[in-house]
């Protein structure tokens, strides 16, 4: 990094940031006086003026008593010129998927940063109400810095008067977790986690937390729901058991003769007919896919193509949050699940689209039919006017290509 770009982080951090709940529900934290930040929501790492690598974990504390969920975003910090502020007018992407549970000064979610290019960024840390007005907690600069040759690692840090910038505090750091090593010669099916994701008691976000399945982590697949949701009954390495949603893993193996199993009940919902409740606001946001394309198409045996996915907001409000895409490649004659990824797309508002741009690599069942479904949202996390159209499948030919 070269020393002009160094005292562009130096000036943003030593700004003078007033704290304010703004009319949209802004807070702006003073970097330097922590008796400003609000104690019932913040982010406590990383702090301003930090520069991360890598997946991080975001930890602070969210427990408003009127919060339905809460999400992590992140943008460019593009600076006027005119002004030597930030511009207040670019799309916000996601960073973590939706959490319901409240959390005290603990990990509220793991960004990968390596899904954005290296630069200046802002975070921030989205609060959905009973009221429907979202809280929002934002945090800036943070600089993203995956690409530095080592040869330029020491200049991060030593730049002559300035306060060094630490990658990130060993107490915040979490050891790099070895993937669990996958024996599909067992003849057991199993995940591979694409994120740091939640293991549950049952098979939706409305059941307890119950463990985690790092990212790269794998687990034996013992069941699938029963339900139709997609989520698979697991074994932990510790023995323990629970279910996983199918946007945040991998499925390898053959399925075909893995058990349906019934989740136990769902657990009992919070009455919302007392007098001090508040009513639910009206839904008027409706996502759907408009629009899937490849490129190459057809795509080549273990040839890495992008799929295209446009993203619509046809409804007449805004979205809640932004979600996740889950792509899922299978071998049309026999449903065989050859390869599966994620992606993700913002918030949106009424009439707004987004594309985004999902690289997947399949290498099976070469001159045969393959179904690609695409799915947003998966987990009914955003409320809809139509859960029923957030799901479209296409269906090639996969070429020779080097296989």
């Amino acid at each position: 990094m070269n020393r002009r770009l160094f005292a562009v982080i130096l000036a943003i951090g030593l700004l003078v940031i007033p704290f304010a709940w703004s009319q949209d529900g802004t807070v702006l934290i003073e970097p330097n006086d922590e008796t400003l930040i609000n104690p019932a929501a913040n982010i406590s790492f990383p702090p301003p003026v930090y520069a991360v690598r890598e997946t991080v974990d975001i930890r602070g504390t969210v427990t408003l008593p009127t919060m339905r969920n809460y999400f992590i975003e992140f943008r460019p910090l593009v600076i006027n010129p005119e002004t030597a502020l930030p511009s207040d007018e670019r799309p916000w992407f996601p960073a973590t998927l939706p959490q319901l549970e409240p959390i005290i000064d603990d990990v509220l979610g793991t960004w990968n940063t390596f899904t954005a290019p290296d630069g200046l960024y802002e975070l921030r840390l989205t609060i959905n109400t009973d009221s429907g007005v979202p809280q929002y907690v934002r945090v800036s600069p943070i600089r993203v810095e995956n690409d530095v040759p080592e040869f330029l690692e020491p200049q991060l840090t030593q730049q002559a008067g300035a306060t060094p910038i630490p990658t990130q505090p060993a107490a915040a750091q979490r050891a790099t977790l070895a993937p669990t090593p996958t024996s599909l010669n067992s003849g057991q099916p199993q995940v591979v986690s694409l994120l740091d994701a939640n293991v549950r008691r049952g098979d939706s976000t409305e059941y307890d937390r119950i463990g985690f399945l790092f990212n790269g982590e794998s687990a034996t697949i013992i069941g699938i729901s029963s339900f139709g949701t997609g989520w698979y009954y697991i074994q932990l390495a510790n023995g323990r058991r629970g279910w996983v949603a199918p946007s945040v893993v991998r499925a390898e193996g053959d399925l075909t003769n893995v058990p349906r199993i019934n989740p136990p009940p769902p657990p009992t919902p919070i009455p919302t007919n007392t007098p001090t409740s508040t009513p639910t606001p009206t839904t008027e946001a409706n996502l759907v896919i408009n629009n899937v394309s490849l490129d190459p198409n057809p795509p080549s045996c273990n040839e890495t193509f992008t799929l295209f996915v446009t993203v619509e907001n046809t409804g007449t409000g805004i979205a809640s949050a932004g979600g996740t895409i889950s792509v899922t490649d299978t071998r049309t004659s026999d449903g065989t699940v050859v390869e599966s990824t994620v992606g993700a797309f913002p918030q949106l508002g009424a009439g707004e689209t987004f594309e985004g741009f999902i690289p997947i690599t399949v290498s099976a069942f070469t001159g045969e039919d393959h179904s690609i479904v695409i799915s947003i949202d998966s987990n009914n996390v955003i409320p809809e006017t139509n859960e029923s159209d957030n799901t479209l499948t296409i269906i090639y030919e996969l070429g020779a290509g080097s296989c």
